[in-house]
């Protein structure tokens, strides 16, 4: 377990919002012990976003309206200096007293030991009530703390941070998870993948993606097999409604890469017969 120490210093917390007047509160008062200097990225909203920051005493960065925070990331290269130890959190998310204590010893150690990602634990809440099943149930661990100049982020959806440092990931554990209040019913569940599906194609594509049915199936099975080996019986038809719609976001996802990918081909090929 990691050792605590009575304050968080020489962190920087982000928080990227868009209308989030409601939730970004919850996620700022959670930050009550923390004394260093929390930056909130307001991609245009339109509620009260911005003024519940600076009522907090937070720095309040504008941006324009950005589809995805893994895109609003790679835009902000100079938002801090390389050497600067960042937290980021949602702003529907809650960080436990607990953690917050020990991340300065987190830090501290990850520098000793040539990490620049610091996994942290984090639960994943549906209508207020934390997941137990489905692919996204228990206590996972996500790079939520980094150096800031250690990082590379390249903007696509759902991009893994962990992927691009090298030296090992560090990990906290022994503490109270992060609560994410990921979604409040089932219509947000799914406005959220809609919104999610919209983009999936593009970002998969400029990644270097390409469809192919052979991996689209073989993406469906994994996820079937992932779906039916998380589902817990104190679910309920919930658990089974979530683990559906996991396996239909997967499937989704290659539908849009796939009409993204027979979209670009048109337009290359116009693109060719207009230069001949």
């Amino acid at each position: 377990m990691w050792s605590e120490l009575n304050a968080v210093s020489s962190i920087a917390v982000l928080v990227v919002v868009s209308n989030e007047e409601l939730h970004l509160s919850g996620c700022l008062k959670a930050l009550s012990e923390f004394d260093g200097r929390v930056t909130v990225v307001d991609l245009a909203s339109t509620d009260g976003s911005a003024k519940v920051a600076r009522d907090f005493g937070a720095r309040v960065v504008p941006h324009p309206p950005t589809p995805h925070v893994e895109q609003v990331l790679s835009e902000l290269a100079d938002l801090f200096s390389p050497d600067t130890w960042v937290l980021r959190l949602d702003p529907d998310e809650r960080i436990p007293a607990n953690l917050l204590r020990v991340l300065t010893r987190a830090r501290s150690d990850a520098v000793r030991s040539g990490h620049s990602v610091v996994e942290l634990p984090l639960r994943y809440r549906f209508a207020g009530d934390p997941l137990v099943g489905t692919p996204w149930g228990g206590v996972r661990y996500f790079p939520r703390l980094f150096r800031w100049g250690g990082v590379m982020h390249g903007g696509q959806l759902h991009e893994d941070i962990r992927s691009q440092v090298t030296g090992g990931v560090a990990r906290v554990t022994g503490v109270d998870p992060i609560e994410h209040y990921w979604v409040e019913g089932w219509s947000d569940f799914a406005k959220k993948n809609a919104r999610y599906l919209r983009l999936e194609g593009a970002s998969r594509y400029d990644a270097g993606e390409r469809f192919g049915l052979v991996s689209a199936v073989a993406h469906g099975i994994r996820a079937v097999r992932r779906a039916l080996a998380s589902v817990r019986l104190g679910d309920g038809m919930r658990g089974l409604g979530l683990s559906a719609g996991y396996v239909a976001y997967v499937v989704g996802a290659d539908i849009s890469l796939a009409r993204y990918s027979r979209r670009q081909g048109r337009g290359s090929d116009g693109n060719q017969g207009a230069s001949s």
